[in-house]
């Protein structure tokens, strides 16, 4: 039979096309590479397909680490973002010098609450009990800050510090703090105090001032976004003499507030800082009863999507249906400031004092702990 077919087609590379033809391998010429070839093909075949294989499942594990690692990247950066606003850690990422961060917001409002009695509730809970009680009210005011889309600055113990206008800069922080605290007394008040019999709701004074701010990242092993000036000691007063359920505002609020007649503000009287400064302070009892606030309900509802946009600039503000942009002036000069204001942070967490450290007098570096 060999005789019949002393050529082979170019196409035949294989058994399989050997069996096609209809052909049996003893069929095949044992005088020339006939044989040879088409067994060569089988096997180069079957090399391949293990290749492919291997390959295939290669890539598949590669496209699975892939996915892990985008998944931790994202872990890392919403752990990063918890300490770190987003515009300031893009700076950083891009290789910026942490204190270059630094800058100064002339318009901010912030906002400082306390827990009434919190020594007590905490003589009447276990640790765990008290951890839980903490985790319960912070869960719920950090839910009010994104749904508001101002930024938790920080907690120390039963102290909750937020602001707005820093580090987005908005011309509506004063409504959008305003609401905020309101809705934070409210909060607090349904979550139950179990060291009571019976349980009661939690009580907390607020206080919220409006002022000028230097905001930077502070620290190199544990980095921290933190707020220095005056106007951070100014909240710190306005929330210790405050009262419970109530939240005291100072007169730079209430003149931003009373541009809006929507809200209902009442004179409280006068207090005095330790430079002997008086400031007048006011009650913020909620909204105007019988009153419209429908345009700035929408005007307060675009400006949180704007500010919820994380791609925004950190230095432009939007302004009717332009965008303007604001020139943040660097505080070179505060460098050596912040440096005092870290060592104090240092001093008073090696004596056990708060590490929520305020600045009595900018201008003359006149640090006091909180507690």
């Amino acid at each position: 039979m060999n005789f019949l077919f002393p050529f082979l087609p170019k196409s035949l590379r294989d058994v399989e096309d050997l069996f096609d033809l209809g052909l049996c391998l003893n069929e095949l010429s044992m005088h020339d590479s006939s044989r040879d070839m088409v067994l060569a093909g089988e096997q180069q075949a079957a090399e391949l397909k293990l290749a492919l294989e291997q390959e295939s499942e290669k890539s598949k594990r590669l496209e699975e680490n892939l996915r892990k690692l985008d998944e931790e990247v994202k872990r890392t950066d919403e752990l990063l973002y918890q300490m770190i606003p987003r515009a300031v850690a893009k700076r950083l990422r891009s290789g910026v010098a942490a204190v270059d961060t630094c800058e100064t917001f002339e318009d901010v409002t912030l906002l400082l609450s306390d827990v009434v009695g919190f020594t007590t509730i905490c003589g009447g809970l276990t640790p765990l009990e008290v951890v839980q009680l903490l985790n319960n009210l912070y869960g719920c005011f950090d839910g009010l800050a994104e749904k508001h889309k101002v930024y938790k600055v920080e907690t120390v113990g039963d102290a909750y510090l937020i602001a707005s206008g820093c580090p987005v800069r908005t011309q509506l922080h004063a409504p959008i703090m305003a609401e905020m605290g309101i809705d934070m007394i409210q909060s607090a008040n349904s979550i139950k105090d179990e060291s009571k019999d019976p349980p009661e709701g939690i009580k907390i004074r607020v206080g919220l001032h409006t002022g000028t701010a230097v905001a930077g990242v502070v620290g190199v092993k544990m980095p921290r976004y933190c707020l220095f000036g005056s106007s951070v000691a100014t909240v710190e007063l306005m929330e210790q003499t405050s009262s419970p359920l109530r939240a005291q505002i100072s007169e730079a609020t209430r003149n931003k507030l009373i541009e809006y007649n929507v809200y209902d503000i009442e004179p409280k009287g006068s207090v005095k800082t330790k430079d002997g400064t008086i400031i007048e302070t006011y009650w913020l009892n909620g909204k105007l009863e019988g009153v419209d606030s429908t345009e700035l309900n929408k005007l307060m509802e675009s400006e949180r999507e704007r500010l919820a946009d994380s791609n925004l600039s950190s230095n432009q503000t939007k302004v009717g249906e332009g965008w303007e942009s604001l020139s943040a002036s660097r505080c070179s000069s505060s460098r050596p400031y912040m440096a005092i204001a870290s060592a104090r942070n240092s001093e008073s967490r090696r004596s056990g004092q708060s590490s929520l450290s305020v600045v009595r007098d900018l201008s003359n570096n006149d640090m006091q702990s909180r507690r």
